[in-house]
């Protein structure tokens, strides 16, 4: 499995795929299937903390500006209660809340995981010489009469034409160096 970790935190992401599901109602967001609380402020952050370690930095600020014209938006209703004016003021950062919201979700789904770019190492060429005698060379596990079997297993085989690796073949000193590249699918 893919370890995805954030430079800046040092907090490993929890996505290592691509999300396929992103839902948000007014106290939790669901991501794949698994709901994360945002009511109140501790269980918002950690959220938050999460988008940014799998470099969601958008979804994040998102959040937080959801999070916020919400507490906006809780206030004015409460203030409203009390008057018909203050009632009258609630859609409008109710309006702001859902922009905010619907852009957080947006950002998710839209998040590619990142992989990290693949990397030309070089590595020497050198050459196997194996006698020419056997019928099969076992370079894992251990030769047993015609064929190979693991090297825990004891061979009950008569003496055969294969052959261990360790015991017929050589290798050669590096000849050139070869360039592979590490990461590439």
């Amino acid at each position: 499995m893919l370890l995805l970790v954030s430079i800046a935190f040092g907090a490993p992401c929890p996505w290592t795929e691509k999300l396929q599901t992103v839902r948000s109602v007014r106290t939790w967001v669901q991501i794949n299937e698994q709901n994360h609380p945002v009511a109140g402020r501790p269980a918002w952050e950690a959220l938050h903390t999460d988008m940014r370690a799998c470099g969601m930095y958008a979804a994040a600020e998102a959040l937080y500006k959801w999070r916020k014209t919400r507490r906006i938006t809780n206030t004015v209703a409460i203030v409203g209660a009390a008057t018909f004016w203050g009632m009258a003021a609630v859609p409008i950062p109710a309006l702001a809340a859902g922009r905010w919201r619907r852009t957080m979700n947006d950002e998710l789904i839209a998040w590619e995981p990142f992989l990290p770019a693949p990397v030309p190492v070089p590595v020497p060429v050198v050459d196997l010489d194996c006698r020419s005698d056997c019928c099969r060379i076992c370079d894992v596990g251990q030769a047993c009469g015609d064929s190979c079997i693991s090297a825990e297993f004891a061979c009950t085989a008569p003496r055969g034409c294969a052959c261990s690796a360790q015991d017929v073949c050589s290798v050669s000193e590096p000849r050139e160096m070869e360039t592979v590249i590490i990461g590439a699918e």
